[in-house]
């Protein structure tokens, strides 16, 4: 587990982004308190399979060059 923190500089969002990753179920994550501003550790399972899966989507979104008829 790590902090929102963490996972924010890995991802290079801000803590907020985080959380609403979290609130979207993007990242699993667990609350660290019973209070509604306790912190959160971000499972890094969950983190690591999140930054594939962007990077993926990242890659299928590329436009393809066109090629020219030389």
């Amino acid at each position: 587990m790590i902090t929102t923190r963490q996972a924010a500089q890995r991802l290079g969002v801000t803590e907020r982004q985080v959380q609403r990753y979290v609130h979207a179920g993007q990242l699993q994550a667990q609350q660290l308190g019973n209070y509604s501003t306790a912190p959160w550790a971000i499972d890094e399972a969950s983190l690591e399979h999140y930054i594939a899966t962007r990077a993926q989507q990242r890659k299928q979104q590329r436009p393809v060059a066109p090629t020219t008829g030389a």
